[in-house]
């Protein structure tokens, strides 16, 4: 458009007018482009065969042959073996929903599945319980290596993120907030839940890092930066999120950590000596370290890493289990007044 010269918004209009009403010329040109396509990715010719299975389903249930889109979706899970939890959940909540013109309580079943493997999914109407993290055997940087090679391009990954890291600040919406914490400890190569928001108990984020120690987040990142006090009921709060956790995971060891802009509580607030407050200078510099941090990473091309370079990087920005721990979290409270 530049080489031609002239109006350039009008020559894009132009172009758009000849996409949407079908022009011949625009149609060849297109054909012409596709043709010589080949797709060298596995990944992608799985996504077509995905998309061509859930195209039939539709067709099924556009013509209210409900049963036979249920199972054409059971069939693509069938085939389907490494489906991630969160496409395997989304794919039983498009069963559930075909299932259920047919068969209610099939549905219900299949929604409780669903949501037990994506917790970003609708809940079924009876009781949700809390599904636990899995203990893994998977080095961290393992998990590192495997997320970045979700990405094609390194500029994808800085892009993704950069929409995660600019929803860790203080004064953002909470649901928003505690959806970039939970989403940093995939970056990290941690696993992550969300069991307040899952289940209606729990803390607000919940990390199980890979040396097998936990952390469990309050998030107050919504109170005034000018507090000068933590509350007695947000200490409260992070006590029974412990209490919580040594319910659900006899024998194994956590940090509380209470995300608020103060770390001097109330005289009538109390929290466990191993609890921690994480501010927000603290939080910007995670914010900021971690951008670094996939900086490296996209330097090169997903494929160049391997587990013993990721472990150099991790090790670089300090971002193993224990740097989290003696470094990257913040400091423990105070009474007012020591």
């Amino acid at each position: 458009l530049k080489a031609q010269g002239g109006d350039s918004k009008q020559a894009i209009l132009d172009l758009v007018t000849q996409c949407l009403n079908r022009d011949q010329y625009w149609q060849d040109y297109h054909r012409s482009a596709l043709r010589g396509v080949q797709f060298e990715n596995p990944s992608r010719l799985q996504s077509i065969s995905l998309a061509a299975s859930e195209l039939k389903a539709w067709r099924y249930a556009f013509s209210e042959q409900y049963s036979s889109a249920a199972e054409t979706i059971e069939h693509l899970i069938d085939c389907n073996k490494k489906l991630s939890d969160i496409d395997l959940g989304w794919y039983l909540q498009l069963q559930a929903e075909y299932l259920y013109r047919e068969s209610r309580s099939e549905a219900f079943e299949k929604q409780l599945k669903a949501h037990a493997l994506n917790h970003s999914l609708l809940k079924p109407p009876r009781g949700i319980t809390y599904r636990k993290l899995k203990a893994k055997q998977t080095p961290q940087a393992t998990g590192i290596v495997r997320w970045i090679t979700e990405y094609i391009e390194p500029n994808a990954l800085v892009a993704r993120a950069n929409v995660v890291l600019d929803n860790l600040v203080f004064g953002i919406s909470h649901e928003a907030f505690e959806q970039a914490l939970h989403d940093l400890a995939e970056m990290m190569g941690f696993e992550s839940d969300r069991p307040d928001k899952d289940t209606g108990a729990g803390p607000d984020v919940h990390w199980r890092m890979t040396d097998g120690h936990h952390l469990v987040f309050e998030a107050k990142n919504q109170v005034d930066l000018k507090r000068e006090r933590i509350y007695k009921k947000e200490a409260e709060q992070l006590g029974h999120h412990s209490t919580w956790f040594k319910h659900e995971y006899k024998g194994e060891t956590h940090t509380p950590v209470l995300i608020h802009p103060s770390r001097i509580l109330a005289e009538d607030a109390y929290l466990t000596d191993d609890a921690k407050v994480l501010q927000s200078e603290q939080l910007e510099r995670i914010v900021n370290a971690t951008k670094d941090f996939v900086t490296e990473l996209a330097s090169k091309s997903a494929e160049s890493w391997d587990v013993a370079q990721v472990e150099n990087v991790l090790r670089t920005h300090r971002f193993r289990p224990n740097d989290w721990i003696n470094e990257r979290i913040g400091k423990v409270a105070v009474h007012r007044g020591n």
